[in-house]
C-alpha cells in the first residue's frame, strides 16, 4: 500500500497517525487509552490495533477515524503477540501468549475466530508470535518460540493447506 500507520504520544495524549507516501504531514485520530500493534487492512481502508491497559481486546476502525468496533473482547481470547491482515476480512493473531497456543485468524465482521497454527509439543514450541502476512495473502511468517526462550525460528505457514514448514 502508499499508507504507513504509527502510533504518536505526547503525555497523555495519543493518537493513530495516517499518512500517504506522497504527503509529508499525517493525519492525526485521538484514541481513548492506550493502543498498540497499528496494522493496515491491504486495501488500506481499514486500521487493526490492540487496546491495551487491561482491556487487550483487538479493534478496527476506518482510516478516518469512524467505525471503531471491537472484534475481539477478553472473554473472546485476547491478543499477546502480534496482529496482521490475513486479507481485508481476516486478521491473524496471538492469543494472549498462553504456552500450547498457537496463531488464530479472526474475521473482523463477526468476531469468529479459529485456530490457524498448532504448536509443535515435541519440538518444544511454546509460542508462535509477530506474524507477518505476504503481500498475496498465500504465506504467514511467524516467530517461533522454544520452552527455553532463547531460541527463536522463523516459521512459514502456508494458508490454503495449513501446511506449516
Amino acid at each position: 500500500g502508499r499508507t504507513v500507520v504509527y502510533l504518536v504520544r505526547d503525555g497523555a495524549q495519543r493518537w493513530l497517525a495516517f499518512r500517504n507516501l506522497d504527503e509529508l504531514e499525517p493525519r492525526l485520530v485521538p484514541l481513548d487509552g492506550d493502543v498498540s500493534q497499528p496494522a493496515i487492512s491491504p486495501n488500506g481502508r481499514q486500521i487493526a490495533f490492540v487496546a491495551v491497559g487491561g482491556r487487550n481486546q483487538l479493534m478496527r476502525m476506518n482510516v478516518d477515524g469512524s467505525g471503531l468496533t471491537t472484534v475481539l473482547d477478553n472473554a473472546a481470547g485476547t491478543v499477546g503477540g502480534g496482529i496482521a491482515w490475513l486479507n481485508d476480512r481476516e486478521i491473524v493473531f496471538t492469543p494472549r501468549l498462553n504456552p500450547g497456543v498457537g496463531l488464530s485468524r479472526v474475521n473482523v465482521e463477526t468476531g469468529a475466530s479459529a485456530p490457524l497454527t498448532h504448536l509443535d509439543a515435541a519440538n518444544g514450541d511454546r509460542y508462535h508470535i509477530a506474524p507477518v502476512v505476504s503481500a498475496d495473502g498465500a504465506l504467514v511468517f511467524f516467530t517461533s518460540t522454544s520452552t527455553s526462550a532463547t531460541e527463536l525460528h522463523v516459521g512459514v505457514l502456508r494458508v490454503a493447506d495449513g501446511r506449516v514448514a
